[in-house]
């Protein structure tokens, strides 16, 4: 079971950063449509 947590969090974790580093990617000019890829 805490295994099973444990990989949860870092998978959420993982796209919270992803998702920050995309609006921080937009943010200096790179297209909404390639700054989740580019992050």
């Amino acid at each position: 079971m805490g295994a099973l947590a444990s990989l949860l969090i870092a998978i959420a974790t993982s796209l919270l950063i992803t998702r920050i580093a995309a609006v921080a990617l937009a943010m200096t000019g790179l297209s909404k449509d390639s700054a989740p890829f580019q992050a």
